[in-house]
C-alpha cells in the first residue's frame, strides 16, 4: 500500500491547488524542564509529564523554580502547521490568521514564500513544554481571543474573501477552541460568503478543533452543528480529532468512557460519526489512524516513533497529509496513510517533509527499515 501511495503522491503534486486556511498563528517555544544542570552547556531534562507533576507538587505549600531551556523557536499554529506541510504537497496558499499586522515574524518566512499571507491580529505565544511521554502547551492567548468576524472582514474585504472562497479547492478553519470568536466566523462564512459561492460541490473543507476541552458542552454541539450546515451547503466537509478530544465528543454525545486509552478505536470512530453529519470523520491515535467515510470504517497503523525528535505539530502534520489525499480523491486508507507518513517524518526529523522525501519515507516504511 505505502508503494501505491508514493506513485499516486508522485502524479499528484503536479498540480497546484488553490487553498485559503486560517485563522490562529502563534510563536512557538519548544522547550524542556532541566531536572539537574551538569555544566553550563549541558543539563538532564525532566523526562515524564509525571516527573514535572511531581516537581510542582513538592512546591505546594512552599516554593519552588525550575529551569526551561528553549530548543527550538518556530511558527505554530493549526492553520500555519498544517499550511507548511500543505505546500510542500504543492498547495498555492492564501493565510489569513493571527500572524501579525505590521512586518511578519522571522519565524513565518516558511509560511510566507511563494504564499499569499493576510494578517488579522498579532500571533499568540506559546511555550511547548516537550517531556517523552507528552508535551505540555502553555498559551497566552489574547490576540485570539479578540479576534472577531469584523475584524477578519475588515482586514482582507468581504468581496475579496469571497473570491477567494471561489477560487479555492481546499478550505480549513481550524482552532475552534482557542479562537473565542470561530463560531461566529464561521456562521458569517456560512451567510456571507457561501452564499455567493457557486462551485460549493468543487470544494473541501477540513476542521480541526483542537482540544475543545476548556469550552462549555453546549458550545461544543453548537460548533458541531455549524459543521453540518457546512456540509448541508454543498461543501465535502471532513473533521479531524486526536483519540482524546474523539472520546470527550463521544462522552457529550452520551457514551460513558472509563478508560481513553484503552477504548476501541472502531467503536470510538463509528459512535462519534453516527452524531455528525458530514463526509468524513478522523480519529488519529498516536500509533494508527482511523475514519468514517461514507458509513465505512477504514483504519492503518502508522509509522511509530518511540523517541521523536520533535511532536509538537505532528497533529497538524498529519492533518495536512490526510487532507492533501482527502482533497485529491485518495482511497479513504491512502488518505490516513498519508496523514501518518507525513506526521512520522516530522517526528524523526523534526520538520515537514517534502513530497519526494515522503516518497522516499514511503519505500522504507514498506521496506521495514524505517528507524527511531
Amino acid at each position: 500500500m505505502q508503494e501505491k501511495l508514493a506513485g499516486k503522491l508522485k502524479n499528484a503534486v503536479k498540480k497546484r491547488r488553490p487553498a485559503v486556511i486560517g485563522f490562529d498563528g502563534f510563536i512557538d517555544e519548544v522547550v524542556h524542564v532541566v531536572e539537574k544542570r551538569l555544566d553550563p552547556e549541558h543539563y538532564a531534562r525532566v523526562r515524564t509529564i509525571a516527573d514535572y507533576a511531581d516537581m510542582v507538587r513538592n512546591g505546594a505549600g512552599l516554593s519552588t523554580s525550575m529551569e526551561i531551556v528553549t530548543v527550538a523557536k518556530k511558527l505554530g499554529g493549526n492553520g500555519p502547521n498544517m499550511s507548511i506541510g500543505l505546500k510542500n504537497y504543492g498547495i498555492d496558499l492564501t493565510y489569513i490568521g493571527t500572524v501579525g499586522t505590521g512586518g511578519l515574524d522571522p519565524v513565518y518566512a516558511p509560511l510566507a514564500e511563494g504564499s499569499r499571507i493576510i494578517g488579522v491580529a498579532d500571533p499568540g505565544q506559546t511555550d511547548a513544554v516537550e517531556f517523552e511521554d507528552g508535551k505540555i502547551i502553555r498559551c497566552k492567548l489574547v490576540p485570539l481571543n479578540l479576534m472577531s468576524w469584523e475584524d477578519v472582514k475588515r482586514k482582507v474585504g468581504l468581496e475579496e474573501l469571497i473570491r477567494l472562497v471561489c477560487g479555492a479547492e481546499l478550505l480549513s478553519f481550524s482552532n475552534w477552541s482557542m479562537i473565542m470568536h470561530m463560531s461566529e466566523i464561521w456562521e458569517g462564512l456560512l451567510t456571507e460568503v457561501l452564499p455567493h459561492v457557486g462551485n460549493r460541490a468543487e470544494k473541501t473543507l477540513f476542521i480541526d478543533f483542537a482540544d475543545p476541552e476548556k469550552r462549555s458542552g453546549g458550545e461544543i454541539l453548537d460548533a458541531v452543528r455549524l459543521l453540518e450546515r457546512f456540509q448541508e451547503t454543498g461543501v465535502k466537509t471532513s473533521l479531524g480529532l486526536n483519540k482524546k478530544e474523539a472520546c470527550e465528543f463521544a462522552e457529550l454525545f452520551g457514551r460513558k468512557i472509563a478508560d481513553y486509552r484503552e477504548y476501541p478505536l472502531e467503536e470510538l470512530t463509528r459512535f462519534v460519526a453516527e452524531h455528525i453529519k458530514i463526509d468524513c470523520l478522523v480519529v488519529h491515535p498516536v500509533k494508527k489512524a482511523a475514519c468514517v467515510t461514507g458509513g465505512s470504517y477504514y483504519e492503518v497503523d502508522g509509522p511509530f516513533c518511540a523517541n521523536p525528535v520533535l511532536s509538537t505539530g505532528a497533529g497538524d502534520n498529519f492533518n495536512a497529509g490526510f487532507a492533501y489525499g482527502y482533497l485529491c480523491g485518495f482511497e479513504p486508507e491512502l488518505s490516513l496513510m498519508l496523514g501518518t507518513a507525513t506526521s512520522g517524518f516530522y517526528v524523526r526529523n523534526g520538520r515537514t517533509g517534502t513530497a519526494e522525501e515522503i516518497e522516499h519515507f514511503l519505500m522504507e516504511w514498506k521496506e521495514g527499515t524505517l528507524d527511531c
